[in-house]
């Protein structure tokens, strides 16, 4: 209102001039009172108008209490508020109590109250205040339409409290009005952001927000308020300190009794150190696969280059043997013989085991030849008949990538073979320039993933573990009866 714009102390001038030289102060003081926007006059000590500014006397603001006041100078101010009251107007009889000490100085301090208009039909408050004058008495009547500020009191008295309560609660909270603007954050998320509130209202807070992060915060965030639907995002914060912190953002919308849409409350919450810490258990998870895969690779190739190359030298050895006609007799022979067998079963189990520890195959070959060589194997030792297709899988890929992808259908296969019950399955690789995607499907018995009747086996913890250490996502299509579907997709760029 314009009374918040004018200085008060040229104003009391103004009126005291006026009171002590009306006919010098008249002109100027008229021109201070007409640029206020809200019925004001002036009085002397009996209660007889002075002065009145211009929109005293408009009929807008009338409520029954100044109805059959002349609308100028000379009136008499008591006497109206007398018969006013004698009719029954509560305002008036308020009034009546009030303003006569105020301009006889018995009072020395202004005197305020608030009534609701006694027109029928009209949903208005309005509230009066009697200002005195020093010296020679009297008093400045101001009256104000507080209507619009009675509707949204509620609404204020529960905002107030929501700040008693957002003050002390050990995370960062805001709200945001219905118009997007934010319009409150408490102590905490000052202290976190060491700014003042005034740099933080409106969208100065978003400021802070880092370059890289701002885009997909103003899009999740206009999103949820055009759909009034909560969201959660985590981005970098500027802290007190200038760093830049990972925080998350949860804001839900607020919506009043009537249902009308009142804007956002949302909290934060400083994530870094969880991030920290999720990071180094991936990287710690990461370096005990490389460690494992590393170890396999070291007893493969001991498997491999040592005992089975002597064991295919004993083989030989006792082949020969067996070829010599001096031989004593034929038991001697067959013995040998089945001794042969015997190593020649040895070495195959001794390749397998080297190939199980690690295939040497997908270093020499890649990923589709020895997930074809896995397939086969698979189908020729089990009931089962396990069908490959390939799309556009690179010769070369990164060996954390082959290798988590190989491991990934090992581990499926082995899981189909012992539980699923399954006579087919079917494993997809299909490439693109940005990503791997693999996907196993059996004709099986099922499961329900989320069912938690049983924890996820070690093996599926494996999945997982090596997919998040390439950055791959995982997801498990199940239902009883019904068979089984692992999708995976891994990025080949990070």
């Amino acid at each position: 209102m314009a009374t918040d714009s004018t200085p008060k102390r040229s104003l009391r001038e103004s009126l005291a001039r006026l009171v002590s030289a009306p006919d010098r102060a008249l002109r100027s003081t008229t021109s201070v009172l007409d640029s206020l926007s809200f019925p004001i006059a002036v009085v002397d000590r009996r209660g007889k108008i002075l002065i009145v500014n211009k929109y005293w006397t408009q009929p807008v603001w009338r409520t029954g209490l100044l109805d059959d006041i002349p609308p100028g100078p000379g009136a008499d101010y008591l006497e109206s508020c007398r018969r006013a009251a004698a009719a029954g107007l509560l305002p008036a009889s308020e009034s009546l109590r009030r303003i006569p000490g105020v301009c006889d100085g018995t009072i020395p301090s202004s005197e305020q109250f608030d009534y609701p208009s006694p027109s029928p039909g009209d949903e208005r408050w309005f509230s009066i205040t009697f200002t005195p004058l020093a010296e020679r008495g009297g008093a400045v009547i101001t009256i104000k339409d507080i209507s619009e500020l009675r509707r949204i009191e509620p609404s204020l008295q529960e905002n107030e409290r929501l700040r008693l309560i957002s003050g002390n609660v050990p995370v960062m909270i805001w709200m945001a009005a219905a118009d997007k603007r934010f319009v409150y954050f408490n102590r905490q998320w000052l202290e976190f952001t060491g700014r003042q509130p005034d740099q933080e209202l409106d969208n100065g807070w978003m400021e802070g927000i880092h370059p890289d992060d701002q885009a997909s915060f103003r899009k999740a965030f206009s999103e949820a308020f055009e759909k009034r639907r909560t969201f959660r995002l985590e981005y970098r914060l500027r802290c007190s300190n200038g760093d830049f912190r990972w925080v998350l953002n949860t804001g839900t919308p607020l919506f009043k009794a009537n249902g009308e849409f009142a804007g956002f409350v949302g909290s934060c919450m400083d994530t870094t150190d969880q991030r920290v810490t999720e990071e180094t258990l991936v990287d710690l998870s990461g370096r005990l696969i490389n460690a494992q895969e590393e170890e396999r690779n070291r007893l493969a190739r001991e498997l491999h280059d040592n005992l089975s190359q002597k064991m295919a030298l004993l083989a030989i050895e006792i082949e020969q043997l067996t070829q010599l006609p001096s031989h004593p007799g034929d038991a001697v022979s067959a013995g040998l013989r089945g001794l042969l067998d015997n190593v020649q079963e040895l070495s195959s189990e001794i390749h397998r085991m080297s190939y199980a520890l690690h295939p040497s195959s997908l270093d020499r070959l890649g990923l589709a030849a020895a997930t074809l060589s896995l397939c086969r194997e698979a189908s020729s030792h089990q009931s089962l008949q396990v069908q490959c297709a390939f799309e556009n899988i690179p010769d070369i890929l990164p060996r954390d990538v082959a290798l988590c992808l190989y491991r990934v259908i090992q581990e499926s296969l082995q899981n189909i073979i012992k539980h699923s019950g399954a006579c087919t399955a079917t494993v997809e690789l299909h490439g693109s320039p940005s990503e791997i995607r693999l996907r196993i499907t059996d004709e099986g018995v099922g499961f329900e993933p989320d069912s938690g009747v049983r924890k996820p086996g070690l093996g599926l913890l494996s999945m997982r573990e090596r997919l998040r250490f390439v950055g791959g996502t995982i997801s498990i299509d199940s239902q009883l009866l019904h068979g089984t579907q692992i999708n995976v997709v891994v990025p080949l760029h990070r």
